[in-house]
């Protein structure tokens, strides 16, 4: 039936039809904007913590890329996070030469890891200092059961092993 053969009934509830529609779509559309803006403020929250934390945090992917490095990073070991998210072989070769053989192959790991998982080993900074790091990880998984990656925490522990390195020396000297 054309448009013009239609009754003035038939374009009036047409009309209206048209107009729940439209009043649909608007209810719909405030929806989203609340659950855009639920998001937004869930990531603020979460970017607010987590790029806070005074330790260095990370999170690799299953593929061993970086999906999240803590800025604290740049004051442990002189690189930001940027850096470290574009180049996952960064945090391999800042370790230090002794460390390295033990160490990076960790790090080159791609599989999923049941447990906590803790080292010490040492690092040399952008500025050429050596640091000790306590590095803490496990796997991440997701609801379903899917292996995300490897969560981290590295804390700089230097000035606790300067110090057990100095009571051994002291301990030594004396039973001499």
């Amino acid at each position: 039936m054309k448009e013009k053969d239609k009754t003035k009934e038939e374009l009036l509830a047409e009309l209206e039809t048209l107009r729940r529609q439209v009043a649909e779509l608007e209810v719909l559309q405030n929806q989203i904007k609340w659950r855009e803006e639920d998001l937004r403020l869930s990531e603020e929250r979460f970017r607010t913590f987590a790029d806070s934390t005074y330790d260095w945090e990370t999170w690799r992917g299953p593929d061993g890329s970086y999906i999240y490095v803590s800025p604290s990073c740049e004051r442990m070991t002189g690189y930001r996070s940027e850096e470290f998210l574009a180049d996952p072989s960064l945090t391999t070769r800042i370790l230090h030469p002794d460390d390295q053989a033990a160490i990076s192959k960790h790090f080159r790991e791609d599989s999923p890891v049941q447990g906590v998982f803790q080292v010490d080993f040492r690092i040399i900074t952008r500025a050429g200092e050596e640091r000790w790091i306590s590095h803490y990880c496990q796997g991440v998984f997701g609801a379903d059961g899917e292996w995300l990656g490897r969560r981290a925490s590295n804390m700089d522990v230097s000035l606790r092993k300067r110090a057990e390195i100095e009571l051994r020396r002291v301990n030594r000297t004396l039973k001499v």
